[in-house]
């Protein structure tokens, strides 16, 4: 358990606000600013800092932040092992980004859920920077992520590699083309992911390696949902990138077909991530021994 002005800087954190930490904690603005002043004493340095009117951590509040959220897990950990040693069950919170809990875990979630069963198990499905977010404030335990993070934050290990690919509906001029190049895309309609998500920004990184943007596509259209945007690629609405595995579903994927594109192969890390404490590897060592067999079939 946390001292109370931890907690406070911690929701600081979160928000980058004094006025939505303190609305997120029921206590008044000036009692944010406090207890934040006390820590800076006690750390002998500024752990905010405003730039442009707007709130940053500092290099040394961004350490303290790391310490905080891993200290506050570890205290969350230990309270729910001590009440599992007292008959309670114990809880298993998990997190995975959109393709994958919805299509990449399908097979498994019922032998997982067999194999775990003595656990209250909660699964979470949203975009990778939801998923972090819940990481950091305690929310889930582990998650399987898709997208991009920074690695210095968490601890990840590989479950299985993916490969993300053009999607067109079936009877697509591209599809008559000998070999398609990224330039005969440029006048499609494209289908993305919502800012946050993973599959987006591993789109947005294969064209950055080619000194490209978004911007390539004049055309486009943000659906923050997998299944929907198949439907509308189905329908003819669009062309969209989105991992092989959103394909392994035959009753949603008919009237789909994947395109190679020529130079513009990509293979992602699916991850499984966590905090980068001792408990927290021990705790979640059984899941991931689990998920990376399991996905490797």
């Amino acid at each position: 358990m946390l001292d109370s002005r931890m907690e406070t800087f911690l929701a600081v954190c979160r928000h980058l606000s004094y006025t939505r930490a303190a609305r997120e904690l029921y206590i008044t603005q000036p009692a944010v600013t406090q207890h934040i002043r006390f820590l800076e004493t006690h750390f002998g340095c500024r752990l905010f800092v405003y730039e442009h009117r707007k709130l940053r951590l500092t290099p040394e509040g961004e350490l303290l932040y790391r310490y905080g959220r891993d200290a506050r897990a570890t205290g969350e950990l230990v309270r729910q092992q001590m009440a599992a040693l007292s008959g309670g069950k114990p809880e298993l919170r998990l997190g995975a980004t959109l393709t994958i809990g919805e299509f990449t875990l399908a097979p498994v979630l019922s032998p997982f859920m067999e194999a775990f069963s003595s656990h209250s198990i909660t699964l979470y499905v949203d975009n990778t920077r939801e998923m972090l977010s819940m990481l950091e404030s305690g929310t889930i335990h582990f998650a399987l992520v898709e997208g991009l993070f920074n690695r210095e934050h968490y601890h990840s290990r590989l479950l299985k590699m993916a490969e993300f690919v053009l999607v067109v509906p079936s009877g697509h001029r591209l599809l008559s083309l000998p070999r398609v190049l990224l330039k005969d895309l440029r006048q499609e309609q494209l289908i993305l992911r919502e800012p946050g998500s993973g599959s987006r920004e591993v789109l947005q990184q294969a064209l950055y390696y080619r000194n490209l943007t978004l911007d390539f596509f004049p055309r486009r259209m943000e659906i923050g949902n997998v299944s929907l945007i198949k439907h509308l690629v189905r329908c003819g609405s669009g062309i969209s990138f989105m991992y092989r595995d959103a394909l392994t579903d035959p009753d949603t994927s008919a009237g789909l077909c994947v395109v190679p594109v020529e130079g513009f192969s990509i293979l992602r890390e699916f991850n499984f991530v966590h905090l980068n404490t001792s408990l927290a590897t021990e705790f979640c060592d059984p899941f991931y021994l689990f998920f990376r067999e399991a996905l490797q079939t």
